[in-house]
């Protein structure tokens, strides 16, 4: 059997078992395999622009659905428009990638996917007191936080503690929280990586890691931030809390 058909073998027993992780960046799988690890409920991914969160955590929304059938899901994003034009593409690359049988349906009205076993995955966001409120539900296996450090403090702390956490109490459920810093080092997402430190539940990855990155473009965009000195290069390629000179 040539090269050629044992990867394609491999492929389909892959997606038929449910793994996926042979479709993540190389850091994208240290990450993994430290969540996989982690007995905690709440897992923290502190890493620089162009890390790939949302692909990463859509990935893990895909492994979860497809291992384990009637699985809830929850993802919870900044803004509608990040699910747009972010969240959606990215399940939709994952879904061309699948074989047919094993593709969700879009529901648009409810900005759900539904898996043909039963798995569910629920998009929601944060722009709103009311957003955050549309996200509770009775129960919960997995929730993921994308771009933690653009939610407002006050609404990512309640999305976090009253509305994600209760829904796992009858199913050991986890959250992936994702994100870089947020314009003010006073926000709940620098309590969610305090926290994660002192539990050993913390991924960071700067720009220095992102070697899928070409350093021209590394560059480039150092340029157009002010240099490495600035706070948005610091905040925004090295995961760092500053605050603003302004």
């Amino acid at each position: 059997m040539n090269r050629a058909a044992l990867d394609a073998l491999a492929e389909s027993r892959a997606w038929r078992m449910g793994s996926l992780v042979w479709l993540m960046l190389a850091i994208q799988r240290v990450a993994w395999a430290a969540f996989s690890r982690s007995e905690y409920a709440v897992f923290v991914v502190l890493c620089s622009r162009r890390w790939g969160k949302t692909r990463f955590a859509c990935l893990m929304c895909w492994q979860k659905a497809l291992q384990h059938p009637g699985a809830i899901i929850r993802y919870a994003c900044p803004t509608k428009a990040h699910g747009r034009q972010f969240v959606r593409p990215a399940m939709r690359w994952i879904e061309r990638l699948a074989p047919a049988h094993l593709r969700p349906r879009f529901v648009t009205q409810d900005n759900t996917w539904i898996w043909p076993n039963g798995s569910v995955m629920h998009l929601g966001s944060c722009e709103s007191d009311g957003d955050v409120d549309a996200q509770v539900g009775t129960e919960c296996h997995l929730a993921v936080v994308d771009e933690a450090g653009k939610i407002r403090s006050e609404l990512l702390r309640k999305l976090v503690r009253s509305v994600i956490l209760p829904q796992f109490l009858t199913t050991r459920g986890r959250v992936c929280v994702t994100g870089t810093p947020p314009d003010s080092p006073e926000h709940y997402f620098r309590d969610l990586v305090t926290q994660a430190i002192e539990r050993g539940t913390l991924v960071t990855h700067t720009i220095d890691d992102c070697k899928h990155v070409d350093d021209s473009a590394k560059a480039e965009l150092l340029a157009e931030l002010g240099g490495p000195n600035s706070p948005e290069a610091q905040r925004e390629l090295w995961g760092k809390f500053v605050t603003e000179s302004s």
